[in-house]
């Protein structure tokens, strides 16, 4: 089977010459076609005219092989994806040719009883080229890359031991359609295939943009990977049967959310142990993001808001610098709010999106794909989240209605489409279009959910601190409100205050209002770990900020080196 169809394509030339006669086996008539494509030698490209394959051809070598002369080496193909892929190429046939130039189907030469050159990976791939023949007359050039060849290796093998070894080194697969079958009843051409419906699910699966179900990057992803799934998918009890009618996006969702026909919970059923011994299987934190909606319709006062003049009431706290900090807080906000909030702040506002998980706004209502801890991003550069986000919004641009579960159904795990969110959709935006949009200012910075800020966080929160002007006021915000907006709330005010105000008594001032986030209870919950290391970065940080006021002019990162921290 094929790794992937879609991958970048570099041109490679056309040519109106014969066919290419392959010498190592006896060949058939040969047919004629109207065009006939092949690799051309481009010094750029560093392409290369290979020799015919040869049963005397080595391992990890290069060839040139016909249609005529492959053998599969499973039963089945998925017919709705390769007439998909050949569709899509039909108008640009040299794109494909260079795809295929720069792609080589893996090959098996078998021993002397069982001669032959057998497909490892790459049948739809030559299905597609079928296609083009028996469609447009057209006809490519295949290049194949030896993976062993029995030939030179054990070229006595009997029929029984050929294919017990092609067995083991997973070289074949003998099931057809869910069927066990030998070896002799294996397809003699590639014509012979035929098609399984769930070979076409799975391979939509795969080229997915959201990577739901499998990793093909995964070591445990081989040869067949895609049978395997087709087959786990076929014998799933919870799933209604999957065909070329069905549509794909229909069917993702039941593979997504439910585990049968009437279940209420969230249960994509690629990541149940009853798939942890399939290939590519991955069940990580990092598993594929919910769309929920956040608030619906809000207006007026944003959870969780609050601003630095606020504290100034409070009687119990050091009130010393709170003058300097023009600054507030709060959780994810809808597009009234933001007018609100700056209605409630100042015109010369800057919002700090503090939030690492994609997020945005369909029809002014704010939503965000979520996952396990808020982490389905973590760990990905701020640019490739801002790129995953926008691609993600885009793609809701092709939607005309859309029913969103609510934040509180993902934490209960209630997925009934009845209490589903249902919007007819009318404009979909990223937050700094929408800042934008409201004359407001706007900067991100990507951090992880209950999480201490990362190193970069730190050094790009610095950055952003130093082009501040005296006039502008500086409004944080994550989701809720609540840990990455206190955290840097304080961080803010231990640039401004730590040469005059202890770092327990920012600490303490920064919990004394709405939602009353206490940065030091980190004794107890499932996040105590996150909550302390959290914790001790702040107490490092205040250091660091005691030194700026001191002078000193080094980086986060400098600083922490010379401090001997980790």
């Amino acid at each position: 089977m094929d790794k992937k169809i879609y991958k970048q394509l570099i041109f490679c030339g056309l040519s109106f010459n014969s066919l290419i006669l392959i010498s190592c086996v006896s060949q058939p008539k040969v047919k004629t076609f109207s065009q006939t494509f092949s690799c051309q030698p481009d010094p750029s490209l560093s392409e290369k005219n290979y020799p015919l394959c040869h049963n005397t051809t080595e391992d990890d070598q290069f060839c040139q092989i016909k249609l005529e002369n492959l053998k599969p080496t499973q039963f089945n193909f998925a017919e709705d994806y390769v007439k998909h892929n050949f569709k899509f190429f039909a108008n640009k046939p040299s794109e494909y040719q260079s795809y295929l130039c720069k792609n080589p189907i893996d090959i098996v030469i078998g021993s002397k009883a069982d001669s032959g050159f057998y497909i490892a990976d790459g049948h739809h791939r030559v299905k597609i080229i079928e296609y083009f023949r028996n469609n447009l007359s057209t006809d490519f050039t295949i290049t194949a890359k030896v993976i062993k060849n029995y030939y030179l290796v054990s070229p006595n093998l009997k029929p029984n031991e050929f294919w017990n070894s092609m067995q083991v080194d997973n070289f074949v697969y003998l099931k057809d359609k869910g069927v066990q079958k030998e070896p002799n009843d294996l397809p003699k051409t590639i014509s012979d295939m035929t098609n399984d419906p769930y070979l076409s699910l799975v391979s939509y699966i795969r080229d997915d943009k959201q990577k739901y179900c499998f990793d093909t990057q995964l070591s445990s992803f081989q040869n067949y990977g895609e049978l395997h799934w087709a087959e786990y998918f076929r014998n799933h009890k919870g799933l209604d049967a999957y065909n070329d009618n069905k549509i794909y996006s229909y069917y993702k969702n039941r593979i997504i959310y439910f585990g049968g026909k009437n279940a209420e919970k969230k249960k994509n059923i690629c990541k149940s142990l009853e798939a942890a011994n399939l290939p590519g299987y991955f069940n990580s934190s990092k598993s594929t993001p919910t769309l929920v909606i956040d608030s619906f319709g809000a207006t007026g006062e944003v959870k969780s808001f609050r601003t630095m003049k606020m504290l100034e009431k409070v009687q119990s706290i050091n009130h010393r610098g709170l003058n300097k900090l023009k600054a507030s807080g709060s959780g994810q906000f809808s597009e009234n709010q933001l007018a609100w909030i700056k209605m409630n702040t100042a015109e010369n506002l800057v919002v700090v999106d503090l939030r690492q998980e994609s997020h945005g706004f369909i029809n002014g209502n704010p939503v965000t794909w979520t996952a396990p801890l808020n982490w389905a991003n973590k760990g990905e550069l701020k640019n490739n989240i801002i790129v995953d986000e926008s691609v993600r919004l885009n793609e809701l641009l092709f939607q005309d209605r859309i029913a969103i579960p609510t934040a509180r159904n993902y934490k209960i795990n209630n997925f009934k489409i009845s209490d589903f969110v249902k919007l007819e959709i009318q404009s979909i935006s990223r937050e700094d279009e929408l800042t934008e949009k409201n004359k407001i200012g706007y900067y991100r910075i990507t951090v992880s959910d209950h999480s201490k800020p990362t190193d970069d966080n730190v050094e790009d929160f610095l950055n952003f601190y130093k082009s501040l002007k005296d006039e502008q006021w500086v409004h944080f915000h994550c989701r809720a409100g609540k840990g990455r907006t206190t955290t840097f709330l304080a961080m803010y005010d231990m640039l401004k205050n730590a040469n005059q105000v202890s770092f327990q008594e920012i600490i303490k001032r920064q919990s004394a209002i709405e939602p009353f986030y206490n940065l030091q209870d980190f004794k107890k919950g499932n996040k105590k770990t996150l909550k302390l290391d959290r914790y001790q970065f702040l107490k490092s940080f205040y250091l660091y900020a005691k030194d700026m006021q001191g002078g000193y002019n080094g980086t986060w990162k400098q600083w922490k080196a010379s401090h001997k921290l980790q």
